[in-house]
């Protein structure tokens, strides 16, 4: 589960309080007393919203990291340069030559 800090709560319910006080809706006592519909859905879905928002980027910060990936990470596993990448490499090579002589003789042609 995910933990916001308190300094965060703080902060969003001042923002909250300011956006009710510029509506007409005093978030004070007595206004909870006379709508407490309408002055706990002022508070809580901005504040729900807010949590909402604050768990997706957590979530889309985690599957940009690879957390979901099963298989093992290759910081930790040791990798190797094995005789496939050899062949690769020296079939990539003697491509680039390739094309590079074909270049040189079509400019001089």
């Amino acid at each position: 589960m995910c933990n916001i800090s308190s300094r965060t709560v703080r902060s969003r319910h001042i923002y909250i309080n300011d956006a009710m006080r510029m509506r007409d809706v005093a978030p004070t006592a007595k206004s909870l007393l006379t709508h407490p519909a309408r002055t706990i859905e002022c508070i809580y879905v901005p504040m729900m919203m807010s949590a909402l928002k604050v768990a997706d980027e957590l979530s889309a910060a985690s599957v940009t990291r690879g957390l979901e990936n099963p298989k093992p990470r290759s910081c930790m596993v040791d990798l190797h340069f094995t005789a496939a990448d050899l062949i690769c490499a020296a079939l990539f090579t003697l491509f680039l030559a390739g094309c590079i002589l074909l270049m040189i003789g079509g400019a001089t042609g």
